[in-house]
Formats: C-alpha cells, structure tokens, sequence
C-alpha cells in the first residue's frame, strides 16, 4: 500500500506528488465501488449514496427538533420536564396583571416556560455560596422565561393595537357626533341649500359625512305625536308622501304600525287641503276658532286641541247640512262628514284612544260603506284586544274594499288577520295574507331603509325642524294666502 506520507516529503506544489494522491483516491474509490456493485448489483452503489442521505437527513431533523424543544441557552444538558409546567384546560389565555406575562401556550401549541413564585423567591433569598442543583434548574427556568416574554409580549402588543384599530374603523365615537352636528351648524349658519334627493332611491355615497357615521349612528323612537313637525317639514319641502313615510317609519322603529304612519300623513295632508279650500270659514262663530296655520303650529309642538277644534265645528256643520237634505245628496252629506270623523279619530288617536273610537264608530254610523272607517275601527279594537270586533271589521274591509282605492286599509287587515289566524294554526292562510301585505309595503317603499344621502338630509331637517316650521306651514298654506292676497 502507498505511504501517503512520502507524498508529501516534497513541496506541496509538485504536481507528481497530487498527481500521486489523486490517483491513490481514484483506486480506492474504484475499489469500493466494485465491491459495492458486486456485492448489491450494478445500481448498488447510488441505493447506497441515496441511503446515506437518507439518513443524513432523518439526523437534521431530529437535532433540529430537540434544539427547538428544549431552547436552553448556554452549555450543559438538563431534563426537559423541569422547564415545562403542565397545563390544565382551566387556562383563561390572559395577561397575569403581576407578571404581564401570557398564562397560556405558545402559538405552535407547546407548554410555555413558567417560573413559580415561590421557587422565583426562594432563589433570591439563596446565596451565591449555596446555590444547589434545583435552584440551578430555577434559574435556567427563570432565563428562558425571560428569553421569550419580551417577545411574547410585543407580539400581544402588536395584536391589541391591530385589534383597537379595526374596533374604531367600524365604530362611531363621540367625535364623529360632535363633528357632524357641528357642520350641520355651520351649514344652518350660512343658510346653505342642501339638495334634496327624495324623489329617486339613489346608493349614492354622502359628501359631507363618513359612511360610518351615517350607517350606525342610531337614532331614538320616537312617537307620531312627536313627529308631526317633521311630516310637516318634509310636506313643505315637497318631499313625496311615499319619502315622507319612509322617513318617519325609520324614526318610529316600530312603536307604530305602517298603517298609523300612513294615516297620519294622509291626514295632516287633508287636513292642509281644508285650510287651502277655506272649508272653516265658514264655521258658525270662526272669530272665535282658532287659525289654521296657529293650530298647525300647535299640532307640530304636541297640541292637537285647536286642530280637533276646526275638525268637530266642522263635522257638526256637515251633519246639520245633511239633515236638511235628502236622497243623494244627504248621503253625500253625510259621507263627508264620515270622512271628517276619519280625520279627527286619527288626530285623537295619539293621546286619546277612547276620543278616537267615538270618532270612527260615529263615521260607521254615518256612512256604514266607508272601507277607512271600517279600518280605524279595527285598529282600535285590535288594540283593546277586542278581536272578535276587530276580525269583523278588518273582514269587512278585505271583502269590500277596492283594491285600488283602498290598498292600504287592505293591506294592514291582511296583516292583523295573519297574526289572528296564526294564533290559530291556520299557518298557511296566515303565510297568504302576510305575503299580500309585505308586498304592498313592499312596494310602497315605507319599510326600505334610506340612503345615506337621504339619512344626511333627514338629520339635516331634524337638527332645524323648529327653526323651519313655520317657514314650512307658511309654504303649505300658500295657495290659500293667494287667494286671499
């Protein structure tokens, strides 16, 4: 065998002597590897090299594996389980307010290192002189920790700010409140005009406020008594009926049916064409009644009295005229007088409930045939919980009310006798009659939610409705100062 030592007697810069070396390897090499073939066939060699890796391989993996288990910093070897502490199902994955460190596990799910106060006392009360094994183990346990909880603890801090930040990108302080009264002052202030886009449902976006300011700052029920001055407000301003009811049903959330809303409205709207028409002027002793547009004023502030007033001198003028009258005409007559008794029934209502039932029981006495009559009936009966009152009435409408002329009296008996037959099991003529009436509402767009435009301009005449009161009545009597001017 070539003594690899006289290689290199010479310099090592000689050729012959690499030259030597490399061809020593070369045998060796090609020795091996006819061994291999011989002994495991001709492709012997590379299931060799490729076992060899194999297990390379495995070895990386399990020294890569320990090291991340164990996280020892520093020479020496200790038992793993004197670093762990077991943890139980109880762990609330909390801050300690003491240590301001987690209670939990790491994110890959291992038990994270804990020091125990008691162990943590017991060594700062040890000498150096006297340490043993076990407060050698504490101490090693007490680094770790440390190692770790600094991390541990700006990656907390990291998640909470991400956490704050999409708490306020999805909330509404109280600087945004405060932000949008105060434009909505400086607007008031200048007098600006802000465009009204009643007339069309449009999605588009608010100039002046977030969306998220439109979309969850939430408003207050509010009763109809109380919201009179904005239908009057929104009527003055030409905002559509159909707007005007969407409106006022956003703001009432509820606490009366769509059919009191509609009837409200289209009371108030009657109520303005009898001032228009000068039908109390010619009330008995009128110096002494009020004036339509101060009883207008008063309705909007709470105080329907002046209003209900006109309404009963001008019911009794209208029955006296009909007793004086026959066949056709004294049916006119009192029809008319049946539809004023609607409209006064629906102005009681709101604090006078046994007012209002007078009222439409003497329009049924009047005009037997009136389908809004019969409704108004319902209504209150349905809110006695006199039911088998109330069925009759709201069958009676169903039966001969026109479906055109009368939609939505037929619409909210629909939906009162739906819950009544429910109560029953009768659930599929229930579900019939519900779809009937979801529909009309449906379509008359009172129970659609508001844009985001439309919810500016509504807080808008809100924040101004007693400034622009009597503005607006002064523009919804205008015909009539014309024809008086």
């Amino acid at each position: 065998m070539l003594n690899l030592q006289t290689l290199f007697q010479g310099s090592p810069t000689e050729p012959g002597n690499l030259n030597n070396l490399l061809a020593l390897f070369a045998a060796k090499f090609d020795k091996f590897q006819a061994s291999v073939m011989q002994e495991f066939g001709p492709n012997g060699f590379y299931i060799l090299i490729a076992f060899a890796c194999f297990i390379a391989l495995i070895a990386f993996i399990y020294i890569k594996s320990v090291l991340q288990t164990f996280r020892v910093t520093g020479g020496g070897s200790y038992d793993a389980g004197l670093f762990y502490q077991a943890v139980s199902g109880s762990g609330s994955g909390s801050l300690d307010p003491d240590t301001d460190e987690p209670e939990d596990v790491l994110e890959d799910n291992r038990p994270r290192l804990t020091v125990p106060d008691a162990a943590m006392e017991s060594l700062q009360n040890t000498s150096s002189s006297s340490v043993s094994d076990a407060d050698v183990h504490e101490n090693m346990k007490s680094a770790a920790t440390k190692s770790f909880s600094a991390k541990r603890r700006a990656a907390l801090l990291e998640k909470d700010q991400e956490l704050s930040r999409d708490l306020v990108m999805s909330s509404v302080t109280t600087d945004d409140i405060l932000r949008l009264k105060e434009q909505l002052r400086q607007q008031a202030d200048k007098n600006q005009e802000i465009r009204l886009d009643w007339q069309k449902n449009t999605n588009e976006e608010p100039d002046v406020l977030d969306k998220k300011t439109t979309l969850f700052f939430q408003q207050p029920k509010e009763s109809l008594e109380e919201l009179i001055s904005l239908i009057i407000n929104m009527l003055g301003r030409d905002v559509t009926p159909e707007k005007t009811a969407q409106a006022v049903y956003q703001r009432n959330q509820g606490k009366n049916s769509e059919e009191d809303i509609i009837q409200t409205i289209t009371t108030v709207r009657d109520f303005i064409a009898l001032c228009n028409t000068g039908k109390f002027d010619s009330l008995p002793q009128r110096s002494e009644l009020p004036a339509e547009k101060d009883a207008l004023y008063e309705w909007a502030n709470g105080d329907n009295s002046s209003c209900l007033s006109l309404l009963e001198n001008l019911i009794k003028q209208q029955i006296d005229k009909a007793d004086t009258q026959n066949g056709i005409l004294k049916e006119m007559s009192y029809a008319q007088a049946a539809s004023y008794a609607c409209m006064f029934g629906t102005i009681a209502a709101q604090n006078n409930p046994e007012l209002a039932q007078n009222s439409f029981e003497l329009a049924l006495e009047l005009a037997p045939q009136n389908i809004n009559a019969w409704s108004r009936c319902g209504d209150i009966y349905w809110q006695q919980g006199d039911y088998e009152k109330a069925v009759y009435a709201y069958q009676t409408v169903t039966e001969n009310g026109d479906e055109v002329l009368y939609a939505p009296q037929i619409a909210n008996a629909n939906h009162k006798l739906s819950e009544y037959y429910m109560q029953f099991g009768k659930k599929e003529s229930a579900d019939k009659l519900e779809r009937n009436s979801r529909k009309y509402y449906d379509d008359f767009g009172i129970t659609k939610d508001l844009t985001p435009r439309e919810t500016e301009n509504l807080n808008f005449i809100i924040q101004n409705h007693q400034i622009n009161l009597p503005v607006a009545i002064g523009k919804l009597l205008q015909s009539r100062q014309q024809q008086y001017a």
